[in-house]
């Protein structure tokens, strides 16, 4: 990840994990959370210096990803594992969400409703919306 001034002027390069998919700020904006589908995870950094503070598992190639607004989970697209990671950052616990009959999963969206979320997907092989309840 390389950080650039207005200017164009590079300030600094820091270093992330192999073929990085998708981008989420962390509800501060102190981390970035990032998927990697190089090595099938999730992985976090801290700004400030780029340090690695968090690393999930996912399922196989790991595409888009949705948190919270709360910031607490984060949900992963895994496209070809054809599921759903679910991460509990303040648990450090995840857990896999496999829709039957469901193609590779590309897209992931979350809303929480009175502190319940629900998660949505997109299924690429299948073109269907996918729901998952409470």
């Amino acid at each position: 990840m390389y950080e650039f001034a207005a200017d164009g002027t590079a300030l600094r390069r820091l270093e992330v994990c192999d073929f990085p998919r998708h981008l989420v700020l962390s509800r501060d904006g102190a981390t970035l959370h990032v998927t990697c589908s190089g090595i099938s995870s999730m992985v976090s950094y801290r700004l400030t210096d780029g340090t690695r503070v968090e690393v999930a598992a996912t399922g196989r190639n790991p595409r888009s990803m949705a948190r919270t607004g709360d910031g607490r989970f984060l949900a992963v697209a895994n496209y070809d594992g054809r599921s759903v990671t679910w991460i509990d950052r303040d648990r450090r616990e995840r857990s896999t969400l496999e829709p039957r009959d469901s193609g590779r999963i590309v897209g992931v969206a979350v809303h929480s409703a009175g502190g319940v979320p629900r998660i949505y997907a997109t299924s690429w092989d299948t073109r269907e919306l996918i729901a998952f309840g409470p």
